[in-house]
């Protein structure tokens, strides 16, 4: 294996380590709050019975669901990127990473979306 060859192979594992440690975090944020939801929800329900808790339940629900969903884009472009080194001149692996990464970056901003718009409606709620 030469240098240029191994220093590329560690800038991967390098980005593929940061990739699953955000995508855990991602991951864990919605499906926390989720929990947290749920444990304290007849609380909630009784203290603000204006405010609609089933919206957040499936707000953080979805944002679970995008964050687990951005563990197949992740895997998905890791293959990819595997086969890609083997044969870097196939164009249709290319064209797969790039659409991994872009189905990943929305998937997680999707998450990270239903995050936000459940603590903006308990934040509308309790206020």
């Amino acid at each position: 294996m030469t240098e240029g060859t191994q220093t590329h192979a560690e800038h991967v594992d390098r980005q593929v380590a940061a990739t699953k440690a955000a995508v855990t975090a991602i991951t864990l944020l919605n499906s926390g709050s989720w929990l947290a939801l749920l444990s304290q929800a007849d609380k909630l329900a009784t203290m603000t019975p204006h405010a609609n808790v089933a919206v957040v339940f499936l707000a953080w629900g979805l944002g679970a669901f995008f964050g687990t969903l951005t563990w197949l884009f992740v895997y998905l472009n890791t293959l990819l990127q595997e086969f890609n080194d083997r044969d870097p001149n196939h164009r249709g692996f290319r064209n797969g990473i790039t659409a991994t990464i872009v189905s990943g970056l929305l998937s997680s901003f999707a998450s990270l979306a239903c995050f936000v718009s459940g603590v903006w409606l308990i934040y509308v709620a309790l206020s």
